[in-house]
């Protein structure tokens, strides 16, 4: 089995790797923004709506039809309602501290 040839990385690549840190990073800014004004709770739940958002638009553009039954979106509400929830309640938890003997 041979090995294909190093070459020079494309600079898509290079494009792709700054785009997701520069992200990546103004993320953790936005939490810490977000925070000062929101609770946990409501931010997750604003972040998932935001992705929800985004997936449906690129779900139009990609021309790919929307579920028509009721169960496909009841799963997704239910799983989100999960995450953003056990989320919360962890980090209420945490925060919190132990109890006082």
């Amino acid at each position: 089995m041979t090995r294909p040839a190093a070459g020079p990385i494309p600079s898509t690549a290079v494009f792709d790797a700054w785009a997701l840190g520069a992200i990546w990073g103004v993320t953790f800014l936005v939490i810490q923004w977000g925070l000062r004004d929101a609770g946990p709770v409501t931010l997750g739940a604003l972040r998932v709506l935001t992705g929800a958002f985004g997936l449906l638009i690129l779900a139009r553009m990609l021309a790919r039809p929307v579920p028509k039954s009721r169960q496909p979106h009841l799963e997704i509400v239910a799983v989100g309602v999960i995450q953003v929830g056990l989320f919360g309640a962890l980090l209420n938890i945490a925060r919190r501290g132990p109890e006082p003997a």
